[in-house]
């Protein structure tokens, strides 16, 4: 079985941080912070996708030194957006990672993988452009996303 990581080690703590626990515990505490505001679900999703991409193969040789100037975040938030529906969480990871974005639809166009592999606004390269395969990762770990798409007007 493969064993995917959030971190590797560092002076804090030698070893490496799985990322199945990274992504529940980030989960857990994003709902707590919610908690009661009737958007703990959509907050625990936002934790668990935000590095979705770490799940990708270069981002795992990153953590070995052999990549950088990778993006692990976007297919989360396209994710999020694109299955779930959930634009909160989509922004939430954004946030995170860059900073507030926009949520103009041709902004969240510009989300889709197909789109970041030609243009990527910071110059970067998706860390794994198969967002089926980072899925089925996510699952491989115990983790599902559900399907609970609405429709926003915003195709892509």
């Amino acid at each position: 079985m493969t064993k995917y990581y959030a971190h590797s080690a560092n002076k804090k703590s030698r070893q490496w941080h799985l990322l199945k626990n990274h992504l529940e515990s980030v989960s857990e505490l994003a709902g707590q912070y919610v908690f009661g505001w009737h958007g703990e679900e959509e907050s625990k999703l936002a934790g668990l996708l935000h590095d979705l991409g770490k799940y990708g193969d270069k981002f795992q040789n990153r953590l070995k030194g052999l990549d950088n100037g990778l993006d692990h975040w976007s297919q989360g938030t396209f994710l999020a957006i694109k299955k779930a529906g959930a634009c909160a969480a989509a922004i939430a990871i954004q946030g995170h990672h860059i900073g507030l974005q926009s949520l103009q639809k041709e902004d969240l166009q510009k989300l889709n993988p197909k789109s970041l592999v030609t243009y990527h606004p910071q110059g970067l390269t998706l860390s794994e452009t198969n967002i089926a395969l980072l899925e089925e990762r996510l699952n491989h770990d115990g983790f599902f996303v559900k399907n609970r798409k609405r429709d926003f007007s915003t195709r892509f």
